[in-house]
């Protein structure tokens, strides 16, 4: 059998409809599977308006499955006589079954009592509905609406099509009662009737000009797109977020071509990219030289129809935004960039922290984190990163923050480094200046947000916190691998006088740098995990790729088990003063020469390098062997206090020495 199942709706958007079809996908197979049922073969539609699967293959009734299920031992059961007792019947009852549905079986000589039954064999169709309606409830949306009876689902639902070969499947979803008739493009379009669902594509085309195929539906958008601008002699600026959004916001596009003045084209590229690409959904023009051509290809949702009527308004309103766009700009420019820092004094930034001007004076101090408060050119980057904000055309179109910066900067005439340093800070860092300063930034504002009581809490984050705290790590590892988490959190507290927020601070790096480091394997994380603050932040993927590779290998393995055999000694026991040699015996010594020597060849390494960490390994199994010969030889715990004391104040220093890396006993196998 063949089944269609067509779920209409009010219009999603693009990030809606994707949620839709991979929760869709992710349950079908072991709903099905739960249901008694199967399918051979599957074909999805998708559009704006309707989620449509044809399965292929169905079986006319469940599988017939006997199930075996375990009850109470045998002497619970049955009294001496024979007769039933209540924990029987109480069995017998919740599994509806009879007696002569039980048998007694042994397992390792005791006898348990058993209920066999049979389950399935109902027909397809009466099964289906309850099935598709598990299918489709619960399912999470960015945001969900609610309708009616208390309906829930990412838009109103409006219509359901359900039918098993030529025969209506009848339900009720959404309180929507299902039918064979599905509707067709909105103006354009007719309802259509669907007969058996192999037909369901063709008819949509044809009646209801619907493209119901997503797939379809891109190809022919990419097709018109490069078709269109070929014969304007360029191609198509197409990014693959626009194509997407283009395939899911159309159920039957239609390319046409829009034409602007050249005098438009003296615009920077980008805000005509942003007008065009963001806000109005079109595809650039662009010749073999990647310069703009003074045209547009848009998509309208339907047939050619009246399409010059569609043109001359869309033209209109091209028109309109390079208009203002050209006037944002030329105004601008009657301002020197450099003079627009002072503007920074008008925007609020964020209560207690004032202006964007007071900003840019904390991140100013807060070069002394890296050892640049005296840097003229970080300290002039730092005046001029937001000084775009007080632009009309940043204003207008707030995307542009930080391109336009640099177009300023340059227009004003400050020199080509620095300003192509603004637009690096805003969007992505790709020296080590501009990572300085995103990287500032970001942690002024982590500060300002936990001092105002902003702190991300479950899915709460009202100032995007965790992303900054991402961008920090990433920053720091890449530009500055040897910083840990806490130089940087203490640093900037110091300097920005809220030593008071250290330990909250900390925490949230801590539970971000967790999920940072992209591990599969739990046991390697928790052993990287330990003591994570004191770590140079570039140690730790290179850790995961190390340890992830060797860590059930003899040498890790030998390390992680001195490195246990230690804390389990030490575990509860008082810090006390270093070792002191003049008391310690010869098998103290060995050891301590031991830890000295191996620490000071693993003093002279770079540890942020693959190599570096491959030689720490290698010198932490020399000191491993001698932990371990240290331990067969020696007990610790001394009836001597000051023996005792001074082999657990070794034992302490060699665990420091472990741990500058990781806690190697969360690997013991």
């Amino acid at each position: 059998m063949d089944l269609l199942f067509e779920l209409g709706f009010e219009e999603m958007p693009p990030s809606h409809l994707k949620a839709l079809k991979q929760q869709v996908m992710e349950r079908l197979e072991p709903t099905f599977k739960d249901y008694g049922l199967s399918f051979e073969t599957v074909k999805t539609f998708l559009t704006p308006r309707r989620f449509a699967l044809l399965l292929g293959g169905l079986p006319e009734k469940q599988a017939v499955v006997e199930k075996m299920i375990k009850g109470p031992p045998k002497s619970a059961c049955y009294m001496p006589d024979g007769s039933i007792k209540p924990a029987l019947e109480k069995f017998m009852q919740s599994n509806g079954v009879s007696s002569d549905n039980i048998r007694i079986i042994e397992e390792n000589g005791k006898s348990y009592v058993y209920a066999f039954k049979t389950e399935g064999g109902k027909d397809a169709c009466e099964v289906l509905p309850a099935l598709l309606e598990d299918l489709f409830t619960d399912l999470w949306f960015p945001k969900s609406m609610r309708w009616g009876q208390g309906y829930v689902f990412g838009r109103p639902v409006r219509w359901i099509v359900a039918l098993v070969d030529d025969q209506m499947l009848h339900m009720e979803l959404f309180g929507v009662k299902s039918n064979r008739v599905s509707r067709g493009l909105r103006v354009f379009g007719s309802d259509v009737e669907i007969d058996i669902p192999g037909h369901y594509e063709q008819l949509e085309k044809e009646k209801g000009l619907i493209i119901a195929d997503e797939n379809k539906r891109r190809d022919l958008i990419r097709n018109q797109a490069e078709k269109l601008a070929a014969e304007l002699n360029g191609k198509p600026h197409l990014p693959e977020e626009l194509l997407e959004e283009l395939t899911f916001i159309n159920e039957y596009p239609t390319g046409f071509v829009g034409h602007f003045e050249d005098r438009f084209l003296q615009l920077p590229k980008k805000v005509l990219e942003t007008v065009m690409i963001h806000h109005q959904r079109y595809v650039a023009v662009e010749n073999e030289q990647g310069q703009l051509l003074p045209y547009f290809i848009g998509f309208r949702n339907g047939p050619s129809e009246n399409i010059q009527q569609v043109i001359v308004g869309n033209e209109r309103v091209i028109r309109a935004r390079f208009y203002d766009a050209l006037f944002f700009v030329e105004e601008d420019l009657k301002t020197p960039f450099a003079d627009r820092v002072q503007g920074l004094e008008r925007i609020s930034f964020l209560g207690n922290y004032g202006t964007l001007l007071d900003k840019v004076n904390r991140v100013k101090r807060l070069l002394a984190l890296f050892n640049k408060e005296n840097d003229l050119l970080l300290q002039s980057l730092a005046e001029l990163y937001n000084a775009d904000l007080t632009t009309l055309m940043v204003q207008e179109l707030p995307e542009l923050h930080g391109y336009m910066g640099t177009f300023y900067a340059k227009r004003s005439g400050v020199e080509e480094p620095l300003a192509n340093l603004i637009e690096e800070v805003v969007t992505e860092p790709r020296v080590e200046n501009s990572a300085i300063i995103k990287v500032l930034d970001a942690l002024d504002t982590i500060f300002a947000g936990f001092d105002m009581g902003f702190v991300p809490s479950g899915s709460s984050d009202p100032m995007g916190l965790k992303g900054l705290a991402f961008d920090v790590l990433d920053l720091i590892c890449k530009f500055f691998p040897e910083r840990s988490v806490k130089d940087l959190v203490l640093g900037a507290a110091s300097i920005l006088g809220k030593e008071n927020l250290v330990a909250a601070v900390e925490e949230f790096f801590l539970d971000r740098l967790d999920s940072w480091i992209e591990c599969k394997e739990i046991r390697v994380k928790n052993a990287i995990m330990d003591r994570a603050l004191d770590k140079p932040i570039g140690m730790f993927p290179i850790m995961v790729e190390v340890l992830g590779q060797f860590w059930t290998g003899t040498m890790v393995q030998n390390i992680a088990l001195a490195h246990r055999r230690i804390r389990n000694i030490i575990r509860n026991q008082e810090a006390h003063a270093s070792f002191d040699p003049a008391i310690g015996s010869e098998n103290d010594l060995r050891l301590h020469e031991s830890f000295l020597n191996n620490g000071i060849r693993i003093d002279s390494l770079n540890v942020v390098t693959k190599d570096g960490l491959m030689k720490v390994l290698e010198y932490l199994t020399a000191l491993s062997d001698d932990v371990h010969e240290y331990f067969d030889k020696e007990l610790v715990m001394a009836e001597d206090v000051k023996v005792r004391q001074n082999r657990v104040a070794l034992l302490m220093a060699v665990d420091n020495l472990f741990s500058r890396f990781a806690y190697f006993g969360d690997l013991v196998l």
